[in-house]
């Protein structure tokens, strides 16, 4: 209780700057063993204005629950990731980490879809198509289509996956395309009588 008031009478900035020194002693104490600490670093920077260690560390700490098959502790650090992405002017390599990001996320997803990782997705495929970069334009397309068909919206979705099997011999990943045709086949078997 008294660790609580204390923190809510300090200003905003103070609190910010405290995190931020938070995470560089974290790293200053334990340079070779910071996978232990990602949830700590991420908590940390996430709450400074070092918005990119912010990121760096809340997906390293959704890398590592994905691992363990920690999948909600993924998915929230993944999303959060995503939100910081969003509050600042993402260009070049932070278009390329939204995306990257974003396909983490949509892929320990697939059967939980949310309105939230569709709107990431959107963003992402515009963000891939705008850094002309077609892997991850097909990735964050045939996981958007995979997720939209799961959740139903099988127009759209089967319109998606569509899209990346008519590339597919322009896209050197072959994830997207194993993804596109697992799912038009599923979307087939579930709607055929």
């Amino acid at each position: 209780l008294t660790q609580e008031v204390v923190y809510e009478t300090l200003l905003l900035q103070q609190r910010k700057e405290l995190h931020a020194r938070a995470g560089q002693a974290i790293e200053a104490v334990y340079p070779d063993r910071l996978e232990e600490h990602y949830e700590a670093l991420a908590h940390h920077y996430g709450q400074s204005d070092e918005t990119g260690n912010a990121i760096h560390y809340l997906e390293k700490a959704g890398d590592k629950a994905a691992a363990y098959s920690s999948l909600v502790e993924a998915r929230a650090q993944y999303q959060t990731a995503i939100n910081r992405l969003r509050d600042v002017e993402a260009k070049g390599e932070l278009q390329r980490r939204f995306v990257d990001i974003a396909v983490k996320w949509a892929a320990i997803s697939l059967l939980a879809p949310s309105e939230e990782i569709i709107a990431a997705l959107e963003t992402a495929r515009q963000y891939a198509q705008h850094l002309g970069d077609i892997d991850r334009h097909a990735k964050s397309t045939a996981y958007l289509g995979a997720i939209t068909l799961w959740s139903g919206q099988f127009p759209k979705g089967v319109s998606l996956l569509a899209e990346v099997i008519s590339q597919s011999h322009n896209i050197h990943d072959e994830e997207p395309i194993g993804i596109a045709y697992a799912f038009t086949a599923w979307e087939g078997m579930w709607t055929s009588k």
